[in-house]
């Protein structure tokens, strides 16, 4: 399995649900994962040689916008909590 598979992250989001949905809920959802990521990795071939150099190229930098996004709504949401810490403080 390659980093970005079983990232720290996922990991962490694996033992979130445990604990709060139960081992079935996690072990099914883990088992989900494990499926369609087979499923995409056998198919990669397939999707490169049907988006051609120019459609991966182009699905490369929109997957880049989409990746910015998350990140500017990760920075913004841990603002809005700092801001909501901050007012319950005081």
């Amino acid at each position: 399995m390659t980093p970005l598979l079983a990232e720290p992250g996922a990991i962490t989001i694996v033992i979130y649900i445990k604990y709060s949905l139960g081992l079935t809920t996690a072990l099914l959802s883990l088992l989900i994962n494990i499926v369609l990521a087979w499923i995409m990795l056998e198919g990669s071939d397939k999707l490169l040689n049907l988006l051609g150099r120019y459609g991966s190229i182009v699905l490369s930098k929109i997957m880049a916008i989409l990746l910015a996004a998350y990140a500017v709504a990760m920075i913004r949401g841990v603002n809005g909590y700092i801001h909501i810490i901050k007012l319950h403080i005081t």
